[in-house]
């Protein structure tokens, strides 16, 4: 009788559990997602190329989503970053994993690229962006937390070589974390 009432247990337990789905950025690309809505995250159809812009636009569709990188990021990486920003994050406890492989995962603006607005917008309660070297981008903001990115957290990541403001936390926000970074200096 105590195994089958453990056995019960067990599996209330594990469905009461929220998984958070991941997205394996494998490209070092910057299109956006063919399609948001098919749950593929991929640059150009059917070629399976899975960039970190699409990633977040694919990510803003589902809930918890982890934004890892493959084996391609196990060495130095730089993706150059186009002219626009990157959407923003609008869905809570997405986590952008940058240190999910051991290489440097650089988005290089290559001095040129001029955002109308910051580059990552946090607009989402329990955010994470970490493990980010952030280059030559001319932007108002680098990043900015707004009112709704509470609990987010901002760790290990560098900016530099940038115009604009490196990270902008707006005063609604609460109990917003920034650890580990490197503003105005490279690692």
């Amino acid at each position: 009788m105590l195994k089958k009432y453990l056995s019960s247990l067990a599996i209330i337990i594990i469905l009461s559990q929220t998984a958070s789905a991941t997205i394996l950025v494998n490209s070092v690309g910057d299109g956006g997602d063919e399609d948001p809505l098919d749950g593929v995250c991929e640059a150009t159809d059917s070629m399976f190329d899975c960039t970190i812009r699409a990633a977040i636009e694919q990510a803003n569709y589902d809930s918890e989503m982890v934004i890892d990188f493959d084996s391609l990021f196990s060495t130095d990486q730089t993706i150059n970053l186009g002219s626009t920003a990157y959407d923003s994050l609008e869905v809570d406890n997405m986590y952008i994993n940058g240190n999910s492989q051991a290489g440097t995962i650089t988005i290089d603006g290559g001095g040129i690229a001029t955002i109308a607005g910051p580059l990552f917008i946090i607009n989402a309660d329990g955010v994470t962006i970490e493990g980010l070297d952030i280059t030559g981008v001319d932007a108002d903001e680098i990043i900015r937390v707004n009112a709704a990115g509470d609990n987010s957290i901002i760790d290990d990541i560098a900016i530099h070589d940038v115009e604009g403001t490196g990270i902008k936390i707006l005063t609604d926000a609460s109990d917003v974390t920034v650890k580990s970074s490197y503003i105005g200096m490279d690692r």
